[in-house]
């Protein structure tokens, strides 16, 4: 994998906290933003970005930073989880939903001889093709069907009515909102954890509870028809994977409802574009809003910790990994072959750190959690379902140009996979840290300050 040299800014990164940690007996640090590149072309002395951080959290983003070490890939991460300073000295932050990376289309690209990623520059779907057809992790926007992923699939030769089981990472608009297409068009399975299955309403009820009588012949029929292909069906292309252990019968989710857009605000609240007529004007504004909103396929599969989803010769491991109190969302683990060679593959499913201190808490035992998993699986490569978290694409262009007999970029090793996850460990570190401080998540701003702008700006608004 290529790698950048970046011992000229670790070493401008000491100075820097040297520098911060005599400026902290006052509270506060400043930061030239030009310093972070070295190249005098780009310095903008004139732009200094003022950091609250403490001593102590400046030596938690140093450690994040160390372990990302000279990593291309995992640099990319550190910065966006630790919302750390980029070259241009500006904090690093995570695009918007249904940004414009969600709506720029990505090459499809074969990883491995049965993964493959189709969707947008923001998240995407992966594909792996077994012997009784396609399991997908993840189904994108409520457009992305038609406009991304099938035309990627096509584009790689894969037909989507094989797609047998969707598995799902948590129930975002970007992850979940294409599975009712599927579902609908396909007869596809969905998976998702009982939380996430338990969020909203039905788009054709109120706030009925769906009894145990209604869900649990269909729950139990889908784990039946899992294992029952287990039983029947022998790998080719790998040895046979051990019979799954019989997953234990899940608690029934306290609600089951399906909402139609229960998470479109973001649109509707952008009352400061009446100060520009452009953006007024432009008529994808109204589209954008249409395009967040999304059903929620009717109630399917409930996927638990330590389940196993065999279709063919293909098991896929699920692990739920919540990021906030009482939260859903699962990750997955599977086998993957290269020019026959056969590694392990993980992607994350909470990738990003968010809520309150109790969150954050659970969001870094999830992360524990998994890597008992992966160490156990010998994970040798990870790759997120949101391509800018670590620089994805750049890969799958790697990949896409090499010549015959060149390594594949996505095989990591094992102790560089585990690497990753550590990254985001010491990112939600960071953060937690920044929060127990009483600051933003960019260390650039106490919250109670961060509240009475937000006030303000509300005040402007209704003049």
């Amino acid at each position: 994998m290529k790698k950048r040299n970046y011992g000229k800014k670790l070493m401008l990164n000491l100075m820097v906290i040297l520098l911060c940690t005599s400026l902290l007996s006052t509270g506060c640090s400043k930061i030239n933003a030009g310093t972070s590149t070295g190249d005098s072309a780009n310095d903008t002395a004139n732009d200094i970005v003022e950091l609250l951080d403490t001593p102590e959290i400046i030596a938690e983003m140093e450690k994040a930073r160390e372990l990302a070490g000279d990593d291309e890939s995992l640099l990319i991460t550190q910065r966006l989880q630790s919302r750390d300073l980029d070259e241009n000295g500006i904090p690093t932050g995570a695009p918007g939903v249904d940004s414009e990376g969600a709506k720029t289309y990505a090459e499809p690209t074969q990883i491995f001889d049965n993964l493959y990623y189709v969707g947008t520059a923001d998240s995407g779907s992966f594909i792996f093709t077994t012997t009784e057809g396609y399991i997908m992790i993840d189904a994108g926007y409520n457009y992305s069907p038609e406009e991304f992923i099938i035309p990627g699939m096509e584009e790689l030769g894969l037909d989507p009515a094989k797609i047998k089981y969707i598995l799902i990472t948590h129930a975002g608009p970007d992850h979940v909102g294409g599975a009712k297409y599927f579902q609908e068009n396909y007869g596809t399975h969905i998976v998702m954890s009982e939380q996430d299955w338990g969020t909203g309403k039905r788009p054709d009820s109120d706030s009925e509870e769906v009894s145990e009588d209604e869900q649990e012949p269909q729950e139990e029929q889908d784990i039946q028809d899992v294992q029952e292909t287990q039983k029947t069906q022998e790998p080719q292309n790998h040895k046979k994977s051990q019979k799954s252990q019989k997953p234990q019968k899940p608690q029934k989710p306290q609600k089951s409802q399906e909402p139609e857009a229960t998470q479109e605000p973001e649109a509707t609240q952008e009352p400061e574009v009446t100060q520009e007529p452009e953006v007024t004007q432009e008529p994808e504004e109204p589209q954008d809003e249409s395009r967040m909103a999304f059903e929620m396929p009717e109630q399917d599969m409930i996927g638990t910790d330590g389940q196993e989803l065999t279709l063919g010769d293909t098991t896929i491991t699920i692990v739920h990994t919540p990021r906030r109190v009482d939260g859903g969302g699962l990750s997955y683990i599977a086998p993957v072959f290269d020019n026959g060679e056969p590694h392990m593959w993980a992607t994350y499913g909470n990738t990003n750190v968010v809520g309150t201190l109790e969150d954050k808490a659970v969001y870094r035992e999830s992360i524990e959690h998994f890597l008992s998993y992966t160490d156990a699986a010998k994970v040798d490569s990870v790759i997120s379902n949101h391509p800018f978290v670590d620089g994805s694409l750049e890969l799958m262009e790697e990949l896409r140009n090499q010549e015959e007999g060149e390594p594949n970029p996505f095989v990591f090793g094992e102790e560089r996979a585990r690497q990753f996850f550590e990254v985001l460990d010491q990112c939600a570190v960071v953060l937690t840290e920044r929060q127990k401080a009483g600051l933003d998540e960019t260390g650039t701003m106490k919250l109670e300050e961060e509240v009475e702008e937000e006030v303000v700006v509300e005040e402007k608004v209704e003049e």
